[in-house]
């Protein structure tokens, strides 16, 4: 799982938006955005990431939640990239595909777990790789411990 953050250098208040891509650029993989965002320049940066030979920069769409910040950009991506959107059933956002707590979504080249988690908001869900030990958390705060119980 390569993973890149596309509003890293946003100037504007917005979500992270993760852009996630296989090892090895597989066709297989399900090059998958996590959140939208509302920053602009997130269209511009999805032209020129690598994705794999043949490959699309989006196969789909994981909403964390549907607050603007993370959702804006929604319409003008699916209308330049028609993907499958996943969220919680809660969503606000219109036409998703409801995931629900505990299933087993593949994202990039990752088996993942959906975790409903509605402390931020009645519709946050996680995305969690534990091969890479990886959580997507959207705005839930989330303390990390290693094996040895030590925070990290």
């Amino acid at each position: 799982m390569i993973v890149t953050n596309l509003s890293g250098q946003s100037t504007e208040y917005t979500s992270n938006v993760y852009h996630i891509i296989g090892e090895y650029y597989q066709l297989s993989d399900r090059n998958t955005l996590i959140d939208v965002g509302r920053d602009e320049s997130v269209l511009g940066q999805l032209r020129t990431l690598r994705k794999g030979i043949g490959k699309k920069p989006v196969d789909q769409i994981f909403l964390t939640h549907s607050h603007f910040d993370h959702a804006a950009l929604l319409k003008e991506i699916l209308s330049r990239y028609p993907v499958p959107v996943y969220a919680h059933p809660g969503s606000r956002v219109e036409g998703i595909i409801p995931v629900q707590d505990g299933d087993k979504v593949r994202i990039a080249d990752r088996d993942c777990e959906v975790i409903w988690a509605q402390a931020h908001s009645e519709d946050s869900a996680c995305y969690y790789s534990p091969d890479d030990r990886v959580l997507f958390s959207g705005d839930i705060p989330i303390r990390i411990y290693t094996d040895d119980g030590v925070f990290s």
